[in-house]
């Protein structure tokens, strides 16, 4: 049986959660507490790569991590980019 985009989608980012969420266990439990912060930040950064940014184009763009077309190959769009962060400051702000 070939499986949908959409379950596949689904049982890769319940795969892809467990994984993350077991080695940022990991290493809140055995890094010293200094270094925890910054450990859980390099993992995410790293499943962020691994899992989206290695991928094509179209990718990125659906899982919405183009920060405004900063990480897309060619030249950067002005007008997507403010258009991007006009849609995002509000929010931000919003939740600080």
């Amino acid at each position: 049986m070939i499986l949908s985009l959409d379950r596949r989608s689904l049982i890769e980012a319940i795969i892809a959660s467990a994984i993350v969420t077991g080695v940022v266990t990991l290493a809140s439990t055995f890094l010293p507490d200094r270094y925890v912060a910054t450990a859980v930040g390099f993992v995410f950064l790293g499943a962020t790569w691994a899992l989206v940014w290695r991928g094509d184009d179209a990718r990125v763009e659906r899982s919405g991590l183009t920060l405004g077309g900063l990480v897309l190959p060619g030249a950067i769009d002005g007008r997507r980019l403010a258009r991007s962060a006009g849609t995002s400051m509000p929010g931000r702000f919003a939740f600080a």
